[in-house]
């Protein structure tokens, strides 16, 4: 039960991170341009944007369900889960704030949803932190998923 909840706590704190990253963007695109010679007038005038402040909010939000998701579950697990992230936050990205993702963006977010498909169904049983993951095989996964890549970037 305890992987299980980490997983959850770790989907959790994906969807909030990408949420809260998402209205911080909005919020510093309505902001004033940042002036490097009065960095507290630029902070203060992003936090006073209610919508970055939220999105801040949020954030911190997530970062308690980080924690939360490493102290049940193995953070290799964990940092896998939260790796998809990507995924939600273009889905997020274009469907709810109505930013454009093109082809290439889109390719790319798919090899890293398949490539974390591929590593969820290629790992071992986890017995706790110290687990004994196979170095020739996370090398070859890691080899074959680069020349994926590679050929694919190629062709576009």
């Amino acid at each position: 039960m305890t992987p299980i909840l980490g997983i959850l706590l770790a989907l959790v704190c994906a969807l909030a991170t990408n949420v809260g990253f998402l209205f911080k963007h909005r919020g510093a695109c309505q902001a004033p341009a940042v002036d490097l010679r009065h960095p507290w007038r630029c902070a203060k005038s992003l936090f006073g944007n209610r919508i970055f402040a939220f999105g801040w909010g949020i954030g911190s939000l997530a970062w308690g369900f980080h924690v939360a998701a490493i102290s049940v579950a193995p953070l290799s697990l964990v940092q896998a889960v939260l790796a998809g992230g990507v995924v939600l936050l273009a889905v997020m990205a274009e469907r709810a704030f109505g930013l454009t993702i093109s082809r290439k963006q889109w390719m790319g977010i798919f090899l890293t949803a398949a490539g974390l498909i591929l590593l969820a169904f290629s790992l071992p049983s986890v017995r706790g932190a110290h687990s004994h993951f196979s170095t020739p095989a996370m090398a070859a996964f890691e080899a074959v998923l680069l020349a994926v890549l590679s050929a694919g970037l190629r062709r576009s």
